[in-house]
């Protein structure tokens, strides 16, 4: 179980959608039992306060349907009761619900629309079947799945929830894809083969060979864009190269790539400058994750130290040291990737105090807040959907230095450009907004190249 947990918190790091706080996940166990210690373990990681239990289980009755319990002994059983007490404890019923289906019911809501609050929910067989079951981007299977249960689970991750999706993953923990092609030929038997060219079969497919003709696919299109053309000649030719033809709404999407490339080469003199600028930034060296490294934290150098345990990732600030406990044999990538998810917590745990402070002053209301690597930039908003999005490693940096960036930020809900009126904004609520801008790049920045 460490290690289903352990690979959880490790893909969150990494994997798409995940990493960017967009996607969520669920993870099948194969009992309340087991479900609960899962839980439990969860609590000890990033993903306290963010992952959700959901079972047929009532604490109140005692009432268990259709789900197995998984305990043997009296103090099994009194684990699943605690767990469930404890949660529930701070729990008001909603009318004409239970304790426990308000907690499922505000679980399952976040889950859905603010994934970067509840990132994983911990189930036995609730939410793998049905149209009403939030859709999620991973699927950690821990149980013995078969035939239909198996292969509606499978659907419904692949179920879409947005443009950045394209299917969903399934992580099997039980050897269970060999009765794959068994359930797909259980549900695809009374398929009418006359009722198209498809055969049931490539309902299946290979994962790397779909991804070789998309590669081959995007090879040719590419060797097609850079193939040679004559240069237009005269202001109307211009105008029908940039922009296509007028009178179809298409031509002007399909000629983006061309203005795209205009707009960088009357900006290269002042892209060169940036890049100039960045490489003469004082920079951290590589990080290996080793003894006594030096790690920031907030503007404050801490002495970076590894302990090795068999138990979950966690990282903890003691005294002037940055303490990473592991498994033993941790590989550099996976400590980075645990100390990086650890810096994303930091900032997101600081950064929701500051937007309250400053929304009743500036007259705005930031509805979703994500918090993400970014390579190019501090920060950025999208004042369409009211959502701003701060940079991890900035809870490497001073925290003023965060308020600058949310304020910045803010600010672009009030104007989404950086002209006149953008600027007296940012002179109205942060008068010194400038030496902080200064100092953020004045700073060591990370490994990587950042600019704001």
């Amino acid at each position: 179980m460490d290690r289903v947990v352990a690979d959880i918190v490790f893909d969150f790091s990494v994997k798409p959608r995940l990493s960017n706080e967009r996607g969520n996940a669920i993870l099948v166990a194969s009992s309340i039992y087991e479900a609960c210690k899962y839980f439990g373990l969860f609590q000890k990681t990033p993903f306290r306060g963010k992952c959700a239990i959901v079972t047929s289980y009532n604490p109140q009755t005692q009432d268990v349907t259709k789900e197995e319990v998984g305990a043997n002994t009296e103090s099994d059983k009194q684990l699943i009761y605690n767990t469930y007490t404890e949660l529930l404890k701070d729990v008001a019923a909603e009318p004409g619900l239970t304790k426990t289906e308000t907690y499922e019911e505000r679980a399952k809501t976040l889950f859905a629309k603010e994934p970067a609050n509840m990132k994983l929910l911990v189930v036995v067989d609730k939410l793998l079947t049905g149209f009403d079951a939030p859709p999620c981007t991973y699927l950690y299977i821990d149980k013995s799945m078969q035939d239909h249960g198996l292969f509606q689970a499978i659907c419904r991750t692949n179920r879409l929830d947005g443009e950045d999706k394209d299917f969903g993953y399934v992580v099997d923990y039980k050897d269970l894809f060999k009765k794959v092609e068994k359930a797909i030929a259980v549900y695809t038997s009374e398929l009418d083969p006359g009722a198209g060219d498809s055969s049931p079969e490539i309902l299946l497919q290979d994962r790397l060979t779909k991804g070789k003709e998309r590669l081959d696919t995007a090879i040719d299109a590419l060797a097609l864009l850079c193939e040679p053309v004559e240069s237009p000649k005269g202001e109307l030719e211009h105008i029908h190269y940039f922009c296509g033809n007028t009178e179809k709404p298409t031509d002007l999407k399909d000629r983006e790539p061309q203005r795209a490339q205009l707009f960088a080469i009357s900006k290269l003199d002042w892209i060169r400058a940036q890049q100039r600028k960045i490489r003469a930034q004082e920079r951290e060296p590589e990080r290996e994750y080793l003894e006594r490294e030096s790690h920031y934290v907030w503007g404050k150098r801490y002495l970076f130290s590894v302990i090795e345990c068999d138990e979950p990732p966690t990282v903890e600030l003691k005294h002037n040291k940055l303490l990473l406990s592991v498994r033993p044999g941790t590989m550099k990538e996976k400590r980075a990737a645990v100390i990086e998810a650890w810096y994303r917590d930091q900032v997101r745990q600081a950064a929701p105090a500051l937007i309250a402070k400053w929304e009743p002053p500036m007259g705005v209301e930031v509805a979703r807040l994500f918090v993400q690597r970014m390579k190019t930039r501090w920060g950025s908003c999208t004042p369409a959907t009211r959502s701003i999005r701060l940079n991890t490693d900035l809870a490497k940096k001073p925290r003023e230095c965060l308020e600058y960036i949310v304020v910045h930020e803010m600010c672009h809900l009030l104007e989404p450009t950086h002209n006149a009126r953008f600027v007296a904004l940012m002179d109205r609520f942060v008068p010194r907004w400038q030496f902080y801008r200064n100092a953020l790049n004045r700073l060591p920045v990370s490994h990587e190249d950042w600019e704001y």
